[in-house]
Order: C-alpha cells, then structure tokens, then sequence
C-alpha cells in the first residue's frame, strides 16, 4: 500500500496529511487506485467522481468522515487519475464503467446495501447507475 500527499492548504486535521493509497485489480484486468481511511469493517461511504476528475476531489470530504465507524472510500474511475487507461474504443461506455463500479465493490466486498446510495461528482452516472442496479438486485432477491 502507497500514500499520497494531498495539499493542506484547506485541510485543518493532521491526520489528513496522508491517506492509505491502493490499486485494486478487477475481474476486468482493469486496475484502479482506490483512497481509503477507517477501520474496514466500518460503514463503507463510496465516493466516485464524475467526467473530467479524480479521486483527488474527495480530498477534503475525507475530513468530514473521520468518525468511528465510518470506512471513506474514493476510486479514480478507469482512465482517470492513475488508474489504467484501456485504449479500446469501448473501454469508456457507461456499460464499461457501470461494470468497473460493480467488480469494485464486489473486491472491497461490500454488499448490495453498501452501494444503495453512492456519493459522486457532479455527472456522474456510473455510480447513479450502478447504485440503481445494485439495489434491483437486492429487491429481487
């Protein structure tokens, strides 16, 4: 596991100078860099950023989440920040990415309610649209 450093210029807890950096590996062979503090058996809040973006966005809504029992978790979407970049032409679908947000969960092993809710970026439909799917499944069961 890798840090990084964000800037502080906005950031008032010390403790948020760096935080645990990973990259997972999906079913996909995508891999994507995932930002996480708490304990992991905490309530995961999944934060996924929109078109144009990085997890970096979430720099300073890591402040807000530390409280016990709260696992913040924050993803660079494939092509973004430094995850991969898929050079096919339909590696950047909504399926494409629909699908990253789905094995990602299934990796950090999170259940169906987990991901009723996710927390995005402005535009983004991965995790709007991953969420819905995620809970139809849940009350199809």
């Amino acid at each position: 596991m890798t840090r990084v450093t964000f800037s502080r210029a906005r950031c008032s807890r010390r403790s948020l100078r760096t935080l645990p950096v990973r990259t997972v590996a999906l079913r996909s062979g995508v891999r994507l860099r995932v930002a996480e503090s708490g304990p992991s058996d905490g309530r995961p809040v999944v934060m996924l950023h929109g078109w144009g973006a990085s997890l970096y966005m979430f720099r300073h809504a890591f402040e807000r989440f530390l409280v016990p029992g709260i696992r913040a978790i924050a993803v660079d979407l494939r092509g973004y920040g430094l995850s991969d970049k898929p050079l096919a032409d339909d590696s950047y679908s909504l399926k494409a990415f629909s699908a990253d947000v789905d094995e990602l969960l299934d990796e950090l092993r999170l259940s169906e309610d987990h991901a009723r809710r996710p927390i995005n970026g402005r535009r983004s439909r991965p995790a709007l649209r991953a969420g819905a799917a995620r809970a139809r499944v849940q009350r199809s069961r």
